[in-house]
């Protein structure tokens, strides 16, 4: 019997053994909650205490610059978190107060684009926050709506508080978190496994790395034959010549996770010509005008007029009492100087007012300066007073031959050029106060303008795109995602032009830059030119006045012609 009791003793302490042993092996123990406080110190600063992640760091910043963790209405305070991959905040604790007038207003807690609390609008009497008015700091805590949530790659956690009404004062945050368990990336799907392109053509592949929650989503692409195909770090593959490449994405976490797919290309004879030639021509814009706006080459006494250029935005003098050799201009008609004439033999004089626009001289170390200036009456009538205006409305002194103009890139001041200089400076023209500019693109839109993008292919090449396939189209494809299709239009006996319009661009748009590629479209097939960008319809027509002179430049828009500009 003892030996029995002995036995059931001996086998009892086997089983609690293998079942300690079991349970121990098994079963994964998370760290331990940890908390770190970051409290305000400065209007960008906080001090940090407590255990924050290793390698992480804290930056604030706050809209109202009087008072150190207030927000006033429509202000805001931030605290932005670095380096919290690969852990999830549990808890949140405020350190707040409202001021005696009743504050309100709003939090929100992100990782990335994930919502980990949030409080909206509201006051601070209300539940959502404290539940009363307290001029003494209290504990807000709002409530987790994510606090499994494992903090990926690249993501930063923003705390941010805006006041709506009244003042929100923050002392400081204090976060519980733990060590999230890490999902690693496993493996990589793709979109396609296999591609099969023609010379010029781009297909985008998309990697998708799993498990799905793993906080390191990112891949990194390859090529084993750039010749053959490349790939940008979006997944863009581009077919480049014949033959077969593989295209790999790899885990930005793990090496050895990747996955491949296997492209071959082919080329349709004619097609390789075609994507070598890089976008030509003609990015173009065009200006109207309203009729009231041209130049007056012979002006009426009894007429008023502005001093300026309707080409450049309705430039107009904007002084009657320059005091240098400069005089500022204005779009304002309301704030710009009107201008009478008077005849004089065969010449004019120019009066603003009760004074006569004239040249003044001034002489420094030898050298001779010339200003143009007011002055209230005319004691002896000389050179310098006296105007002619050719047919083109161009102002010229009669004494010294200069003209009133300024240069295209800085239209904020006009001063006196040398004859010599037309070719080089827009000049100013007398312009009827009675008239109205305006701005149309080709379609009648007003205050905006037209865009023409486009290139030029030899007749050779046209025609012997037309025998590669049943359907062949031609276009232009804008900003990486607008294709459109156009006509081509006949240049001259050995070229073809496939050209687009763009109207309705505002002019405050006109320095947006654009990117644009050519295309043809060989059954459903397409080829793609070189990418063109960088440019924008204010940079181009900068550019085209560089090389054209700006008599030219004034005719086109005086008449509303087209305004074009060329890319090398």
């Amino acid at each position: 019997m003892k030996k029995a009791r002995k036995l059931i003793a001996f086998f009892a302490m086997v089983m609690l053994g293998l079942f300690a042993f079991a349970f121990t092996s098994t079963t994964k123990v998370n760290a331990a909650a940890s908390s770190v406080t970051y409290t305000v110190t400065s209007k960008t600063e906080v001090s940090t205490s407590g255990t924050a992640p290793q390698g992480s760091s804290a930056t604030y910043s706050q809209t109202y610059t009087t008072t150190a963790g207030q927000a006033t209405s429509g202000n805001s305070m931030t605290l932005s978190l670095t380096g919290w991959t690969g852990y999830k905040i549990t808890g949140i604790t405020l350190s707040m107060k409202s001021n005696t007038s009743k504050g309100a207003g709003s939090l929100s807690v992100t990782a990335g684009t994930t919502t980990l609390a949030s409080i909206s609008t509201s006051a601070f009497n209300t539940s959502n926050w404290y539940g009363s008015w307290s001029t003494s700091y209290v504990d807000v805590v709002p409530t987790m709506t994510n606090s499994s949530y494992s903090i990926k790659t690249g993501e930063n956690v923003v705390f941010a508080i805006s006041a709506t009404q009244n003042s929100l004062y923050l002392q400081n945050i204090t976060i519980e978190y733990e060590k999230a368990a890490v999902a690693v990336p496993t493996s990589i799907t793709l979109n396609k496994e296999s591609l099969e392109l023609n010379v010029g053509e781009i297909e985008t592949l998309t990697a998708n790395v799993l498990p799905t929650d793993t906080i390191y989503p990112n891949v990194s692409w390859s090529s084993s034959d750039d010749s053959v195909a490349t790939v940008d770090e979006n997944g863009k593959v581009t077919a480049v010549s014949e033959g077969t490449a593989s295209i790999t994405a790899t885990s930005t976490y793990d090496s050895t996770v990747k996955n491949t797919c296997e492209v071959t290309v082919s080329n349709i004879a004619g097609i390789s010509e075609f994507v070598t030639n890089d976008l030509q021509e003609q990015l173009s814009f065009s200006y109207e005008y309203s009729a009231e706006y041209s130049a007056v080459p012979t002006p009426d006494e009894n007429t008023k007029y502005f001093l300026g250029n309707g080409f450049v935005n309705g430039l107009f003098l904007a002084s009657s009492n320059p005091s240098s050799g400069e005089i500022s201009t204005t779009k304002d008609k309301a704030s710009a100087y009107k201008y009478t004439i008077e005849k004089s033999e065969d010449y004019y004089l120019i009066k603003s007012l009760s004074k006569y626009l004239i040249i003044k001289t001034s002489t420094s170390n030898g050298s001779t300066s010339y200003n143009l200036s007011l002055v209230s009456s005319l004691d002896e009538l000389t050179d310098y007073y006296l105007w002619s205006i050719d047919n083109r409305g161009v102002i010229i002194n009669k004494g010294i031959s200069r003209f009133i103009g300024f240069p295209e890139n800085d239209s904020s001041k006009m001063k006196l050029y040398s004859t010599k200089n037309l070719d080089k400076n827009v000049y100013a023209t007398l312009l009827p106060t009675n008239g109205d500019v305006s701005y149309t693109d080709a379609s009648g839109n007003e205050n905006k303008v037209t865009m023409r993008i486009g290139y030029t292919i030899s007749k050779e090449l046209y025609n012997s795109l037309q025998e590669l396939g049943t359907t062949v189209t031609f276009g232009i494809r804008l900003n990486n995602t607008t294709s459109v299709a156009c006509e081509a239009v006949e240049v001259d006996s050995n070229t073809y032009r496939i050209c687009v319009s763009v109207n309705n661009i505002p002019l405050t748009s006109i320095e947006t830059v654009i990117t644009a590629v050519g295309y043809v479209s060989v059954d459903g097939h397409e080829y793609y030119t070189n990418e063109v960008n960088g440019y924008s319809v204010k940079s181009l027509a900068q550019e085209y006045l560089a090389n054209h002179s700006s008599e030219e430049a004034v005719q086109a828009a005086s008449y509303a012609l087209t305004y074009l500009a060329y890319i090398a």
